[in-house]
């Protein structure tokens, strides 16, 4: 028998790796495999389930928790109370979800400062390259009408329309290309 005022909250902070998709196994990359991460809430009382269709950001867990909770949001914390839309009384509140990777620990065996490649990836481009490729600190914005925006630090900027399959709208040149 559960608890009557038992609140249940599964989620993880990424996503375990690819697991093969574009034929990486890391999961240092803005690829959807990647990012998408799982929210599922049980409320106390709870009788049917809602599901929100757009984007919503981790940094409205904290928020969420706290009105479920019954507590006050403290002024100035970042993020909105997902609740509304968890009770079917308000639509996802329309925002910008921001992703971030750091360069390091990319799930190929690398500590700070050291990268191992393995073998079968050091025919596919020299090793500073890969090297350069895979500890790029991608930063990432999902907008609530299904575009996304990947900014690169190397110059490899990508745009995607997510409400088409396998849309990438265009790839602008590094800095050291552009004329």
């Amino acid at each position: 028998m559960r608890p009557p005022n038992l609140l249940f909250i599964f989620t993880d902070e990424q996503r375990y790796d690819t697991m093969g998709s574009h034929r990486l196994i890391a999961k240092c990359v803005a690829f959807e495999e990647a990012i998408r991460v799982p929210l599922l809430v049980r409320q106390p009382g709870q009788q049917s389930a809602a599901r929100v269709e757009t984007p919503v950001s981790q940094i409205d867990l904290v928020p969420t928790l706290l009105d479920l909770m019954g507590q006050p949001v403290p002024e100035g914390l970042e993020g909105t109370s997902l609740r509304p839309c968890f009770e079917g009384r308000a639509e996802a509140p329309p925002g910008d979800v921001f992703v971030e990777w750091n360069g390091h620990n990319n799930g190929l065996g690398d500590v700070i400062g050291q990268v191992s490649i393995p073998e079968p990836l050091r025919e596919l481009a020299a090793k500073d390259e890969i090297i350069s490729a895979i500890t790029d600190p991608v930063r990432t914005v999902i907008t609530s009408d299904g575009w996304k925006l990947n900014c690169s630090p190397r110059g490899e900027h990508e745009l995607y329309n997510l409400t088409r399959t396998h849309s990438r709208h265009r790839t602008w040149p590094a800095r050291s290309e552009r004329r």
